[in-house]
């Protein structure tokens, strides 16, 4: 694979840091691009190509399964679903695994629906936050962002 400007870009913060990134807003400032899912889709790349190695990341996307879920971080923050690419729910909890699991998936509503219809399609987004007012914001902003380009993400 041939990194992009992007990539290159994060894999020299990467490599400049210690194999660590600041929070995906700042990094997608000092990059010079307006979306953390940019920042957060390129890194995925570079970590399916085996450049980047980021086993205690703060933020990431993972692929719904139910491997995944099981070892998803009980830890407290925010995520977006995202079937094809596109967010249909934003959430944010003190137990993300609980939350996932608890609160989405047992019950059978609009997301659960929007799920069953195309598994494969389906990713969450994460950004590990302890803080409630940062929570509050980061999730108000990724709404107010996605109406923005024309989403309406459920919360």
């Amino acid at each position: 694979m041939e990194m992009n400007k992007v990539q290159k870009s994060i894999y020299q913060i990467y490599r400049d840091n210690n194999g660590k990134f600041p929070p995906y807003r700042q990094l997608a400032k000092i990059i010079g691009v307006s979306s953390t899912n940019t920042i957060a889709y390129h890194i995925n790349k570079l970590r399916e190509e085996g450049y980047l190695n980021l086993s205690n990341e703060s933020n990431g996307i993972v692929k719904l399964t139910i491997k995944n879920l099981i070892d998803f971080s009980p830890k407290s923050g925010v995520y977006v679903i995202l079937k094809n690419k596109d967010p249909f729910y934003i959430g944010e909890s003190n137990n993300m695994q609980k939350h996932l699991i608890g609160n989405i998936l047992e019950n059978d509503g609009p997301v659960l629906s929007q799920i069953k219809e195309n598994l494969n399609a389906i990713n969450i987004a994460y950004y590990i936050i302890n803080e409630i007012s940062e929570k509050e914001i980061l999730k108000n902003h990724l709404i107010e962002f996605y109406k923005s380009k024309g989403f309406e993400p459920l919360s």
